[in-house]
């Protein structure tokens, strides 16, 4: 590259390796596959998910179409996907450890999510045999 050093390249070469560069045209793309979305949601789901945020996303049209807004731009079609994908079972798994939405909503919108986990059934009797533990 013209004008870098060697290492000035190499560096950057790594940088762009990690991804950084690469959410600002994730975000751009999700913007465009998903016209629906605003800049702030399209952007959290390119941070947190990158390229796997079209698989979260599927075929929707409307944010109608993700389900029902808990706040925080945090649906339940995400909600299904971290439980589906990432083993969350509960409102804190959702919020504290797969991400830390929990900063941004209210002690009743968290338990709003609860209710609707339970209310939709996605909640596994038993987690560990579901996930082939030993009985």
């Amino acid at each position: 590259m013209a004008g870098l050093t060697h290492r000035q390249t190499e560096i950057l070469n790594i940088v762009r390796a990690s991804g950084r560069f690469a959410l600002p045209a994730l975000t751009a793309e999700l913007r465009r596959n998903y016209p629906f979305l605003n800049q702030e949601h399209a952007s959290r789901l390119a941070h947190a998910y990158g390229t796997r945020a079209s698989k979260l996303l599927g075929g929707a049209k409307s944010m109608a179409d993700l389900g029902e807004s808990f706040g925080a731009t945090l649906t339940a079609a995400e909600i299904r996907y971290l439980m589906a994908s990432e083993w969350a079972l509960t409102a804190e798994d959702i919020v504290w450890r797969r991400s830390k939405l929990g900063l941004r909503l209210s002690a009743a919108e968290i338990a709003a999510i609860d209710d609707w986990i339970t209310a939709s059934g996605a909640r596994p009797e038993n987690p560990l045999r579901e996930a082939g533990a030993r009985s």
